[in-house]
């Protein structure tokens, strides 16, 4: 059968060819775009893994030794410590300038409500750009200028949350949060050319425990979101993690 027949045999089936079902009518990990997969599960070690084979892995601490701002592997991924300075950093993921971007991720926030995961800043005409908490609401940040969304994260609790970039400009971002979603109207361009993060925002540390993150090359639509979010709810239960 040609690949064009195949093609169309999906279209008259109502079916999207990378979105298919896996055997067993179980939906993959959207693989569109994608090229970062952290699922924090290594236990140990100095590295998180970046599954794509796509060489996008991270450093735990300051240094490739152990060191004091190295967080902690847990049965369920990596417990950062803002009073520790915790952080995992890996390169730029491909990504740099105003780039289309999704970043999606499983995360509990600590008793304070916080974490962050973040391009950094580069340089004085740099922007950084950081997905955090913001007074217990999500929050997109470059370099100051950013939107706090209504889309609430509660202490303690398990969170699937997330942002899509379709352009060079903050406005074209959408935020998301546990399935619901709310795109940001502020404008602000972007400009990123620094490493991404985990466990930080501006200057300050997040307290937070990592699960699962998934970094895409384009702006995934609203549907590929939500499988995503399906996928990582079915693959952490297995971890007695439960996202709303």
């Amino acid at each position: 059968m040609t690949a064009l027949r195949l093609r169309s045999l999906s279209r008259g089936l109502g079916l999207n060819p990378r979105r298919r079902a896996a055997p067993g009518g179980a939906l993959p990990i959207v693989q569109d775009g994608l090229v970062a997969e952290w699922r924090f599960n290594e236990g140990a070690g100095q590295v998180l893994t970046d599954y794509t084979g796509n060489g996008h892995d991270g450093q735990l601490g300051s240094t490739s030794g152990v060191d004091t701002n190295d967080p902690a592997w847990s049965a369920e991924g990596l417990v950062f410590t803002a009073a520790q300075s915790d952080i995992v950093v890996c390169d730029t993921v491909g990504m740099s300038g105003g780039a289309a971007r999704t970043v999606l991720a499983a995360v509990k926030t600590d008793a304070s409500t916080n974490f962050g995961v973040e391009w950094a800043g580069s340089g004085p005409n740099f922007t950084r750009y950081t997905l955090r908490n913001s007074g217990g609401n999500l929050r997109l940040e470059v370099a100051g200028a950013g939107y706090t969304s209504s889309l609430g994260l509660s202490a303690g609790s398990w969170h699937f949350v997330g942002v899509t970039q379709s352009g060079s400009n903050l406005n074209t971002a959408v935020l998301y949060r546990d399935g619901g979603s709310e795109a940001v109207p502020t404008s602000q361009v972007i400009d990123t050319q620094g490493n991404f993060q985990f466990g930080k925002y501006s200057s300050l540390f997040a307290g937070m425990t990592g699960a699962y993150c998934l970094a895409y090359n384009r702006a995934l639509s609203a549907e590929e979101v939500e499988q995503n979010r399906q996928v990582l709810m079915s693959i952490l239960a297995a971890r007695g993690i439960t996202l709303p």
